[in-house]
Parts: C-alpha cells; sequence; structure tokens
C-alpha cells in the first residue's frame, strides 16, 4: 500500500466526493468547483497528474450523488438539487471520454420531503429508488441520449417505500422496499434484465419474526448480495442491525 498526496487544481473542494475508476490509470473526482457547482477533475495517468473537466453549470445547490465510469471511457453521474421543502431537480450527467469533458443531456423533477437511493450499474446506467413508491432508470445511449424511465416499486407497488437499491451490472439489479411500514415487512426483489422483470428472493427469519427493513445493500456480483436488516421488534427499539446474505 502507498499513500501519496493527489495534487488537485486550484480552488476545487472535495466536501462529499465520489471517486470511480474505469482502469487503473483513468479516474474521475467528483468535486465542488471555483464556482461552488458540482464538477469534476480526471486523471488519465494513474493519478499522477489530475485536471479540470468540462462540465456544464448546474445548480448551486446541487450535488452529485452517484458517479460511476466503465473501462470503455463512458461514465455517468446523477446530481440532485433543492431542499425538503422545494422540488427536486435530479440532473443525470454523462461523458464518453473518461470524465474529461461532461454534457447533461436530461433533467427531471422529483416531489419534496422523500428520501432517494442510488446505485449505477455501469458508466450508462444508474437506478434511483424513493421512499415514496417509485423507482427510475436512467440509461444513456452510446450517442448521447439519456432516457428516463419510471415504474412502481417491483414487489410492493406504489404504496410502498424503496429503503436500498444496488446494481452489479446494468443488467443486475437489486432493490430492498417495504410494503408500508415496518409492520408490514420488506421484500428484495431482482432483475436480470435491465428492470424489464423481477422476482423476490427468499428472506430469512430472525428468532420467528420476518424482516422489516433491509436499510442497506450490496450487490458486488451478479448473483449475490449483503444488506443490513433489521425484524419489527430490533427497528421499534433501535437495537443493532443484522446482516444477511446469499452470497456463495
Amino acid at each position: 500500500l502507498r499513500i501519496e498526496p493527489v495534487p488537485l487544481p486550484p480552488d476545487v473542494t472535495l466536501q462529499g466526493s465520489l471517486v470511480s475508476c474505469g482502469t487503473a490509470s483513468s479516474c474521475v473526482v467528483s468535486v465542488i468547483g471555483a464556482t461552488g457547482r458540482p464538477s469534476f477533475v480526471y486523471t488519465g495517468n494513474g493519478g499522477q497528474t489530475w485536471a479540470d473537466a468540462s462540465v456544464p453549470a448546474i445548480g448551486k445547490d446541487a450535488r452529485v450523488w452517484q458517479l460511476r465510469c466503465g473501462k470503455n471511457g463512458f461514465c455517468i453521474a446523477m446530481a440532485i438539487g433543492g431542499t425538503e421543502d422545494t422540488v427536486t431537480t435530479v440532473t443525470v450527467l454523462r461523458s464518453a471520454d473518461g470524465g474529461r469533458t461532461w454534457t447533461a443531456p436530461r433533467a427531471y423533477s422529483e416531489p419534496p420531503m422523500q428520501t432517494l437511493q442510488l446505485s449505477c450499474g455501469d458508466g450508462r446506467q444508474c437506478m434511483l429508488v424513493s421512499d415514496t413508491g417509485y423507482l427510475v432508470q436512467a440509461t444513456a445511449t452510446a450517442g448521447g441520449r439519456v432516457t428516463v424511465r419510471r415504474q412502481s416499486l417491483p414487489g410492493v407497488g406504489s404504496r410502498g417505500g424503496g429503503t436500498a437499491v444496488s446494481c452489479a451490472t446494468a443488467r443486475d439489479c437489486f432493490v430492498a422496499a417495504t410494503a408500508g411500514g415496518a409492520s408490514a415487512g420488506t421484500v428484495i426483489e431482482a432483475t436480470h434484465n435491465g428492470g424489464r422483470s423481477w422476482r423476490s428472493l427468499a428472506l430469512p427469519k430472525i428468532d420467528g419474526e420476518q424482516l422489516a427493513i433491509v436499510a442497506l445493500l450490496g450487490c458486488p456480483r451478479q448473483g449475490g448480495c449483503l444488506g443490513l436488516a433489521a425484524t419489527p421488534s430490533q427497528f421499534d427499539s433501535g437495537q443493532d442491525r443484522i446482516l444477511i446474505s446469499d452470497l456463495p
């Protein structure tokens, strides 16, 4: 292990930064630029030098919540702006040259007062779930067009709430959702065809109790996940969560 200082461009702030490396030598970091707006810096030589990316202006209140780059040079990012009392704007940014230049071909509005969870499966696809009953998938084509597809939460419908999402690839994603509160139980739904169809995964019981919530979900491969879950009694009492897994 070797630790070296990163020579970033001037006036760049690393507050809330995300990092994604498409290859061992090509990496992108989300930053707050000199204007106070979301931006990116990139390296193409393994971090020896870094440069400012060309990024369109995004609202000062926005922050990048997800960033993913692939080895083919495609990158995608999701920036969210707004407050609990105002309409939230979600901006999808994409790059086709390893994060050097970015466009913002799609932005859309979300209702205020909700919690959003995001995951990107590759450099051209991200998935978002809300605690107000829906799932959104943003996909960028090689030519730069971005489509945003919205649907009810798999397994629980529009009356449920999404609590976690993790995409191992653009086709293989897993969503945890409650059916309407801790007493109603939780589900984990999996897709292996990019969200066209879903199936429920079997969840364990803890001391005879069904799980009430899966609060965190990490799925590093197509066939398995780790999750942090709780039963109704643990959820109500604030006890420690339980680690669940179906990894081989």
